[in-house]
C-alpha cells in the first residue's frame, strides 16, 4: 500500500474518531447531565478533528488517544460498565497503532 494512500485513510479514520468522541460527550450530557462529560469529549474529540490538519498530527492523535485509552480502561475497573469503556478503549487502541504504523512508514522514508 502506498505511504500517501494510507495516510489519507489515517486522517479520516482520525477524523471519524473525533466524532465519535464528540458525539459520545454530547450524550453523556443528554443522558447523564454530565458537563465534565460534555467538556472532556469536545476537547478531545477536537483534538483528533484538528490534528489532521497538523504537520505532527500523528503525534496529537496518538497523545490523546493513549489518554482516552487511560482514562477509559481505569473507568472500566472502576465503574465495571461496559459501554461506552469499551468501545473508546478499541478505538483508541486502534488509532494508537495507525498513526504509530503511519510515523514508522514516515520515518523508514527518509532513510
Amino acid at each position: 500500500m502506498k505511504i500517501q494512500n494510507l495516510e489519507n485513510k489515517v486522517l479520516i479514520f482520525n477524523f471519524v474518531f473525533g466524532l465519535l468522541v464528540v458525539a459520545g460527550g454530547v450524550i453523556g450530557y443528554v443522558k447523564a447531565d454530565s458537563l465534565r462529560s460534555l467538556v472532556a469529549g469536545l476537547f478531545f474529540g477536537n483534538l483528533l478533528m484538528v490534528s489532521i490538519w497538523l504537520k505532527w498530527g500523528n503525534y496529537l492523535a496518538d497523545i490523546v488517544s493513549i489518554s482516552l485509552l487511560i482514562f477509559f480502561i481505569m473507568r472500566l475497573i472502576n465503574t465495571g460498565k461496559f459501554m461506552p469503556a469499551v468501545l473508546i478503549i478499541v478505538l483508541a487502541s486502534m488509532c494508537i497503532v495507525v498513526n504509530t504504523l503511519v510515523l514508522h512508514q514516515r520515518s523508514l522514508k527518509k532513510s
